[in-house]
This record gives C-alpha cells, structure tokens and sequence, in this order.
C-alpha cells in the first residue's frame, strides 16, 4: 500500500529516505479522543528508508498539533508519549540504535532522539527547537536556525546510521 503523498513529499538527491503524510482525516482526529489509545493510531508522519520501490525501516515519526491546540498540555504531553512509543518500537522491530521522534504545536518544533542504551533501557531526549517562520515575512529570522538544524542533522544522520549488529 502507497501512502497519500499529496501534501507532504521528501526525496533527497541521493533517494535513501522518504517522508510521507498519512491519511487520517480531522474527523478520525476527533473521533481518537473518544478511543482513548494512544498506540492503535497512525502517527502524522512517517520517516522511513526506502529500499528502492519499498518503505523499509521506520527512522523517525511526527507528531502535529493545530494552533488552536497550542495551549492544551494533555494533547501535547500525549503526543510525547506516543513518539516515545513509536520510536521505541521501532528500534525494537528494526535493530536500530535510535529513533527520531518530531513534536510540532502551532509553529514550534522539537526534535527527540530515543536511544537503546541498554537491554530494555531507551533514552528519550530533546536534540533541538526552530520556530518555524508563520509567514514569508519571518523567513528571514529562519536563518537563525541553521546552525542549530546542522547540529540536529548532524545528531540523526550520527545516531540513525549505526544499525545494532
């Protein structure tokens, strides 16, 4: 199954990783309340190697909260918990060392790294935060984020391209 690549698509030169949106619509958002999971739903999106024409291991995933939920701790503090799920997980099913978990509210977004330091012992940590320019007028002020994106580029292509042995 292809995921819906319509509003968000990632290809770097090289073709190694993929970024794609899933298809949960506002109305299964709201309706995920009700549910109460946190583990039975699709992230937002999805970071994943691509082996050619396949997805194949899940390096990263994001997880995106409206404006108008900016001020709402619990849906912030739930979204956290499912990165911290998701990353584990899949460093557990993919042999990985460590997992990139994306935590996006209004227009701030923190970068998580989640590390197998042990046996069953996972290290979730913030690498990083960028305000994200909210119109072309802030794109200017973005500049001033770049040395802190290198250095979190630099902390995921070090700690995601060392597979567990």
């Amino acid at each position: 199954m292809i995921p819906n690549t319509t509003s968000l698509n990632y290809r770097p030169v090289n073709g190694d990783y993929g970024i794609f949106r899933t298809s949960t619509t506002n109305q299964e958002f709201k309706d995920s309340f009700a549910k109460g999971s946190i583990t039975s739903q699709r992230p937002d999106s999805c970071i994943s190697e691509l082996n050619g024409l396949y997805f194949g291991s899940s390096l990263g995933y994001v997880e995106v909260k409206p404006a108008a939920e900016e001020n709402n701790k619990y849906l912030a503090s739930k979204d956290l918990v499912r990165l911290g799920m998701l990353t584990k997980n899949s460093i557990d099913i993919s042999g990985l060392k460590s997992c990139m978990g994306i935590q996006v509210v209004n227009h701030t977004i923190t970068f998580f790294m989640n590390e197998l330091k042990a046996d069953g012992m996972y290290f979730l940590t913030e690498i990083g935060t960028v305000k994200a320019p909210s119109c072309i007028e802030d794109l200017g002020t973005f500049i001033h984020y770049f040395d802190e994106l290198a250095a979190i580029l630099k902390c995921y292509e070090k700690k995601l391209c060392s597979f567990v042995l």
